[in-house]
């Protein structure tokens, strides 16, 4: 389990990564505003054991039990705001990957969902620092319900969400697979650094098993409803409606419908 602390121990380095453990934070996205003022530099991750103020998107409320992987990395970055997005996107195969080598089958749903037999098994929030159009850091978070009875979340959210350790039968070293992810996903940075983001896209795409389906969508827009017909480049979800004409979505929370 993770129990050590910045104070005690110098932070490990995992895949190039200065990995600072804490007992519990508000939200390890929070705890940068600190952090990264040490090296600007440096990328860093930051892993708590608990967060008392765990946020999902929209502000909504992280419920990050003991036993989960709260984890958040910090990246130095001179790049358009827009690659922010592209960033969740590799995290996310990286993750859903990473998974798949314990032997769980989970999906991808858009935007930042990673989700077993349609419960929630994790979920990716990024967060930048830009300055004249420009990112200089971005901040993604990850909560993943590794070793969490499902039983132990409140009641309202116990149909909704699962873990590896439930679904496995046994408890996984959460270091490994934080280890694993962050491999992961700093060989498909490179690869996005080097201009492959089409092809990273698919691969994403393919671990996307809502497209095709007949879905809602509702945003602080509106709601609409119609089949899943792709992801654009630039990350937004383009849908076919039922009178034929297509939608393009930037943003908004997903849901399949069974009426499909």
């Amino acid at each position: 389990m993770i129990d050590c602390n910045p104070q005690d121990e110098l932070p490990k380095i995992l895949s190039d990564y200065q990995v600072y453990f804490f007992d519990e934070v508000s939200s390890t996205n929070d705890v940068f505003n600190e952090i990264a003022e040490m090296d600007t530099d440096a990328k860093i991750c930051v892993v708590a054991r608990t967060q008392s103020c765990g946020r999902g998107r929209r502000r909504s409320h992280w419920v990050s039990l003991n036993g989960g992987l709260w984890f958040s990395i910090s990246l130095r970055s001179q790049n358009p705001p827009s690659d922010a997005v592209k960033l969740t996107f590799i995290m996310g195969t990286a993750v859903v990957e990473a998974v798949h080598e314990i032997g769980i089958r989970a999906v991808l749903k858009w935007p930042n969902d990673i989700l077993v037999d349609g419960k929630k098994l994790c979920g990716i929030l990024s967060t930048g620092k830009v300055s004249r159009g420009v990112m200089e850091r971005v901040i993604i978070g990850v909560g993943l319900n590794a070793n969490i009875d499902p039983a132990s979340f409140p009641s309202h959210l116990r149909g909704s969400v699962t873990s590896i350790s439930y679904l496995c039968g046994h408890e996984v070293d959460l270091l490994l697979v934080l280890e694993d992810i962050l491999n992961k996903f700093e060989v498909r940075r490179q690869s996005l650094q080097s201009g492959h983001w089409l092809k990273l896209l698919q691969e994403w795409k393919h671990h996307a098993s809502f497209l095709g389906s007949r879905i809602g969508v509702v945003s602080s827009k509106a709601s609409i409803v119609g089949e899943a017909w792709d992801i654009e480049v630039d990350g937004s979800l383009l849908m076919k409606l039922d009178d034929g004409t297509t939608r393009k979505i930037v943003e908004g929370s997903l849901r399949l419908c069974i009426d499909n």
